[in-house]
């Protein structure tokens, strides 16, 4: 993907779209990308989250942990997980597993 493609994702979710096209531009920048095969886990629930992650491609499934109360979810492509840790320490409310491909 180019940088305009990487700010162009980041553009998509809400949270980050209010920053405007130079802060995306640095925070495309800065990106790590991840590719998962189906079924590895990218996180467990009560782990030390260690940052947000958005799903490029694929799909994610989030488990929920002990404390959680909701159910399963999926997240697809354009959805922010994980975007409390970006302000403060947390810990993981789910186990994020790849369900295909990449995110």
């Amino acid at each position: 993907m180019s940088l305009d493609d990487d700010i162009a994702l980041f553009e998509m979710v809400p949270t980050f779209a209010a920053l405007g096209r130079p802060a995306l531009q640095v925070l495309a920048i800065g990106r790590e990308t991840h590719s998962l095969p189906a079924g590895a886990v990218l996180f467990h629930a009560g782990e030390l989250a260690d940052g947000a992650y958005l799903v490029r491609e694929g799909m994610l499934s989030l488990e929920p942990g002990t404390f959680s109360q909701t159910g399963e979810v999926t997240a697809g492509p354009g959805t922010l997980v994980g975007e409390l840790a970006l302000i403060t320490d947390t810990m993981c409310p789910a186990t994020a597993i790849a369900k295909n491909r990449r995110w």
